[in-house]
């Protein structure tokens, strides 16, 4: 009698489950499961003395179980071909009944299995918890009656503790082909030729489920002939060229709430469909999650799905709800995990203490610049941990360089960097990002505003250790931390909650920042980053006046498009300054000053904006700083031409130009040309306006300073028109309608859509015309 058959007989006249005797007897659940079906033939005898042990056998069922377990030296007897038809297998388990969806993936499956003229490879990946071997169980019965020479099953356990070797998937595979005894070779070489041998005359479908990686499936395939093999797994399967590999992405939302209906109910579902909609959207679309969510509240009926809803809603418990003992999601990333971690190489297991990491800061993605400050190490290390994470599915490239962990996947590797995470290395791990960060804004005002006010406090700060790349030009530090937005203010939050980060790093990151979002125009990003600075802001008065300054030119921005009131931006300016004085620092005060006197100008206070300038203008003087001064001009220019002061605005704009020449400030000498060639266009020059204009938009381009540039190009459209060139003006227009929809300041893009309008208008182009004027008209009815 075969061992696998008196294995299951003792086991089951004990009464032991398979999990119950693998404790007894030491042996894994999945080896004893192999043994039963037969996919192991020969153990080990000390495996064998552990199992008869564990299940009490007599010393004459000792004997019969060792018998059966050894290899035998005479070939058994065969039947012959006329005796006996070739077995037909027919292992494919049952499909899911709650399958829905993945319309197109399971048309692409099929397609493949059915439509080749030769052996056919598929290959299914995706992350745990996809679906992959419920999508494959599904097509291969919709496509069982093309293979009738049989369809065969094979879980190859490639992410258990105990991995099918090639060897007894060949055993199992010849065998439910029609082999048996000592026909089957024990050599894996030999057992794959024969079993190419079977099934080359033969029309059959094996799948292959949870295959490790391409070794353990490549000597499992057919060389000639029409048979199919699909395969699923959670790894890429390198190495296999010939396989066509569909890889399995998450549900769509609508899928996401069938999948629900077919389960709970479509009448239950429909009733409350606010909070199904929140259900899959905490799920993450995964179907796992879904299948978990949808069996609960099938058992139970008296759950209203709001509540399930706000069991998920709660981030921190949110895996805990999604358990169905050992199939739940958190389990399914485990094997993916530990799997990782019990590799082999120093490179595997780098990768799988590193996902902990990856969990840490706040933000939708990572980019490798990132990731290599969380890790501490250099970007080839951290490209090969992301592109190993990668290859199993728990992490997403989105593009070169930046990755995404899925949310469900991002909740557990928080869960992970907290049960094997410091706080003090988390904290450590968040503070070298936010140096990363104000490295790259540091640089760009350095870059681009070397004789800055808010220098002087950078650089007497401690210096940046490692902050990632050096950068060669404002603007490429700005469109790198331009890919960075959306992660600026949220770890930027999340520094401050977490403790442990100091508070000169935080201060660090926003008052380099600032200079960054006003070449963009978010002010609502920096108004909310300022405010979360001040939270740490009191234990540096330099510091905290920097920020408050700054707030003040946000708040004064956001009042200009209906948000807020400018008497709140002068508060913040007054208080900038008392700061500033409180510390004696003359270049802050300065710096204060200027901005009050240019909000003063914008709010209809012109001579107190012109007293402002001229108090900034004569601390500036005292300390010899050309720049500041420039920068005095222009404000006093800009208000006392609202005076209608011509001569002396002309002067101001002059004195400006003339000393940020003379420095070499190129931002400073940009904003005087723009200021001068909008005079000389309301002086009726065009020929100077348009000569300034074009000179300030090239500073502009050449700093990447993106709102700058869109006002200077507005102006420049405005001043074509009025000198009567329609198509210049139109053009430059264009532009500048092209870039303030994506660096929008909250006024001039409705400027530029309106002096557009008149333009098209003026051209003849009717209805272009109207539709701009449509799109100026909606960005005032959202101010409300």
């Amino acid at each position: 009698m075969e061992f696998a058959t008196l294995l299951h007989r003792y086991r089951k006249a004990t009464g032991l489950t398979q999990e119950k005797l693998a404790g007894k007897a030491g042996v894994s659940v999945a080896a004893i499961g192999a043994l039963e079906r037969g996919v192991r033939r020969f153990p080990r005898s000390e495996t064998v003395n552990a199992l008869a042990y564990a299940m009490g056998l007599t010393a004459d069922e000792r004997k019969a179980f060792a018998e059966s377990a050894r290899r035998q030296t005479v070939p058994a007897i065969r039947p012959s071909a006329e005796s006996a038809a070739p077995p037909v297998p027919r292992q494919l388990p049952l499909p899911d009944p709650s399958f829905t969806g993945r319309t197109a993936d399971l048309a692409t499956l099929q397609t493949a299995l059915t439509s080749g003229t030769g052996v056919a490879i598929i290959a299914i990946t995706g992350m745990g918890g996809a679906g992959k071997t419920t999508i494959a169980v599904k097509a291969a019965h919709a496509v069982a009656a093309e293979y009738p020479d049989g369809q065969a099953y094979l879980d190859l356990h490639g992410y258990g503790p105990d991995p099918l070797s090639p060897l007894e998937a060949l055993n199992y595979l010849l065998r439910a082909f029609g082999l048996s005894g000592a026909d089957v070779p024990v050599q894996v070489d030999e057992a794959a030729a024969r079993l190419r041998s079977q099934l080359a005359g033969r029309r059959a479908l094996i799948l292959l489920d949870n295959a490790r990686d391409a070794a353990q499936v490549e000597a499992l395939l057919p060389g000639t002939g029409r048979s199919a093999v699909l395969i699923t797994s959670r790894h890429e399967l390198a190495g296999m060229p010939t396989a066509q590999v569909l890889r399995l992405g998450l549900l769509s939302a609508a899928e996401g709430l069938d999948l629900l209906r077919a389960t709970v109910g479509a009448t239950r579902v429909d009733r409350e469909l606010e909070a199904a909609q929140e259900i899959v959207e905490a799920c993450g679309l995964l179907p796992l999650a879904l299948k978990i969510s949808a069996g609960r509240l099938a058992t139970r009926l008296q759950w209203p799905l709001t509540h399930l809803a706000g069991l998920l809603r709660d981030e921190r418990r949110r895996l805990d709800q999604l358990e169905d003992q050992e199939l739940g999601v958190r389990a399914s990333f485990d094997v993916s995990i530990d799997d990782l971690a019990a590799g082999g190489s120093d490179r595997e297991q780098r990768a799988a203490a590193a996902f902990a990491l990856f969990g840490v800061p706040d933000g939708p993605d990572l980019t490798v610049e990132v990731a290599a400050r969380l890790l501490d190490c250099d970007e080839h290390v951290a490209t090969d941990a992301l592109e190993d994470l990668c290859n199993l599915h728990l992490v997403e490239s989105l593009a070169p360089r930046r990755y995404r962990l899925h949310d469900l996947l991002r909740v557990y590797a928080r869960e992970r960097a907290q049960a094997s995470i410091g706080p003090a290395e988390q904290a450590a791990a968040v503070n070298r990002v936010l140096d990363l960060y104000a490295s790259a804004a540091w640089q760009s005002t350095e870059l681009g505003f070397p004789r800055s006010g808010r220098l002087p406090w950078y650089r007497a700060q401690p210096p940046i250790v490692n902050g990632g790349p050096k950068y060669d030009d404002m603007g490429s530090a700005l469109s790198w931390l331009d890919g960075q937005r959306h992660h600026l203010l949220a770890l930027t939050s999340q520094a401050v909650r977490m403790g442990g980060v100091p508070a000169m790093a935080i201060l660090r990151l926003v008052i380099g920042l600032h200079p960054f979002y006003a070449t963009r125009g978010h002010w609502l990003d920096c108004l909310r980053i300022e405010r979360t600075a001040l939270e740490v802001a009191a234990e540096d008065p330099r510091g905290e006046a920097h920020v408050r300054s700054d707030l003040g030119l946000v708040l004064y921005d956001l009042a200009r498009a209906g948000a807020g009131h400018p008497d709140d931006s002068i508060a913040e300016l007054h208080r900038s300054r008392e700061l500033f004085e409180s510390v004696d620092d003359l270049v802050g005060e300065a710096l204060a000053l200027a901005n009050l006197s240019h909000v003063l100008d914008l709010n209809g206070d012109y001579q107190q904006a012109i007293d402002a300038g001229e108090q900034s203008l004569t601390i500036y003087r005292k300390l010899d700083d050309g720049p500041g001064q420039a920068i005095a001009y222009i404000n006093i220019g800009n208000s006392q031409g609202k005076l209608r002061r011509t001569q002396a605005q002309r002067s101001a704009y002059d004195e400006a130009i003339a000393i940020s020449t003379r420095y070499d400030a190129q931002h400073h000498l940009g904003i005087a040309l723009l200021g001068s060639g909008v005079a000389y266009q309301l002086a009726g020059d065009f020929e100077m306006s348009l000569d300034h204009l074009h000179q300030a938009t090239t500073k502009f381009e050449a700093l990447s300073d993106q709102l700058s540039l869109a006002e200077a190009l507005d102006e420049l459209g405005l001043t074509y028109r009025l000198s009567g060139n329609l198509e210049s003006s139109i053009t430059h227009l264009d532009k500048a309608l092209t870039i303030s929809t994506h660096y929008d300041d909250g006024q001039r893009h409705y400027l530029i859509l309106t002096h557009l309008a008149d333009s098209l208008e003026a051209s003849g182009d009717h209805t272009t015309a109207a539709e701009r004027r449509t799109q100026a008209t909606d960005i005032t009815k959202g101010r409300g």
